[in-house]
């Protein structure tokens, strides 16, 4: 389960996560134990079995208090300085995985033809590129941006990411939990930046970058 959960401990309510499942189960059966251990022992050996399922249980639950404590401080490390609130840091966050096709790469045309783009978007409605030929996916596509003519790359670049860096999260109600840039280099033209949700963490991931076979003086987005 991904749902976070609440459990009374000696008393103590503790956020769980999915994280500590198989030591909840090793709780519950503790206790069963506890409860059974007795059974068919004298009573010497039943107290000594008992102080011996004790110390297990507590040890138990050390660990289940432990791993609840790491979860919300890994959470609270992954995320973003700038978010607008921490209001929201204890649900769980859905990031989700980094994209794997990152970057500018080979794409295709539908008619097969070969050029030097960034991710095509498919059919996902939240997705716009500047690559994409825009007779083929209007939906999709957006212009690129161009830079004045009295600055190069370099320039362009590092006044984009100032840009970028300047924005104030949570606009419109959008990107609350702020965002970080992640990858930067004036020299080949190339940001990445990471935007999240404020409330369930989903991210969006932002690229701009020259291609020079895609037009000059102008970042692609």
């Amino acid at each position: 389960q991904t749902a976070k959960r609440m459990m009374l401990i000696d008393g103590t309510m503790v956020k769980l996560s999915s994280c500590c499942t198989l030591l909840s189960i090793i709780l519950v059966w503790t206790d069963l134990a506890d409860k059974v251990h007795g059974f068919g022992l004298d009573s010497q050996k039943a107290r000594a079995k008992s102080v011996t399922f004790e110390n297990g249980r507590r040890s138990v639950l050390s660990l289940l208090v432990g791993a609840a404590l790491l979860t919300n401080a890994a959470e609270e490390a992954l995320a973003f300085e700038n978010r607008i609130s921490n209001k929201y840091d204890d649900r769980p966050k859905r990031r989700g995985p980094v994209p794997k096709d990152l970057g500018v790469s080979k794409q295709l045309t539908l008619e097969n033809d070969e050029y030097l783009g960034l991710k095509t978007c498919g059919p996902a409605p939240n997705c716009f590129s500047s690559t994409i030929p825009a007779d083929e996916d209007p939906d999709h596509s957006i212009p690129a941006w161009k830079w004045p003519e009295t600055e190069d790359k370099r320039s362009a670049f590092a006044e984009l990411k100032q840009v970028i860096e300047s924005y104030p999260p949570g606009q419109n109600g959008t990107d609350g939990g702020g965002f970080q840039v992640q990858k930067y280099d004036e020299n080949k033209g190339y940001v990445y930046v990471v935007y999240e949700a404020l409330k369930n963490g989903y991210h969006d991931d932002v690229e701009f970058a020259f291609i020079d076979s895609a037009g000059t003086d102008s970042v692609q987005v």
